[in-house]
């Protein structure tokens, strides 16, 4: 088997020294390039430093986070990093959402820690009765919709098949 048949999303890297060091490096390239970025954009851009510019910088800094995986699996491992996300030809797009899900979920249980470590940083405004009355309102109407659109394309099939 060629090494490029055994490298894709779940690769056969062995948890080591050098996967562990592998780690440390994308981790400081990812959050070392997104604090120059985000401290560069600030000075340059001051409105950046809050509301939805704010968020939109911060997305931005993603570029990082592939630029150390790129660098780590291209120089590092000494795989090519089409081989590494592709498995060949054709990408595995049920990896990428699994790993999104984790991902995800990393950020979800991190977010559950920091509001444990400093919940005077959180405050709660929800009021959950008007997202009531939309759910009261709206589900039926989706189910109504739905029977309608069911209903609709029987009735165009039959007439389509008499003819």
């Amino acid at each position: 088997m060629s090494l490029e048949k055994k490298y894709g999303l779940q690769p056969l890297i062995p948890f080591s020294v050098k996967s562990l060091a592998g780690f440390i490096i994308i981790f400081m390239i990812w959050q070392g390039g997104t604090l120059l970025w985000l401290s560069l954009l600030h000075n340059l851009i001051p409105a950046t430093r809050s509301g939805l510019p704010g968020l939109i910088t911060l997305y931005l800094s993603f570029v990082f986070l592939i630029l150390g995986v790129f660098l780590v699996t291209r120089y590092f491992f000494k795989i090519r990093f089409r081989t590494f996300l592709f498995e060949g030809n054709r990408p595995d797009f049920r990896k990428f959402v699994r790993y999104f899900l984790w991902y995800l979920f990393a950020l979800i249980l991190y977010l559950l820690v920091d509001i444990g470590v400093h919940p005077q940083a959180f405050t709660l405004h929800f009021d959950p009765l008007p997202w009531l009355g939309v759910l009261l309102i709206t589900a039926p109407l989706i189910l109504l919709q739905r029977l309608l659109k069911r209903f609709s394309s029987e009735a165009i099939c039959t007439v389509c098949s008499d003819h």
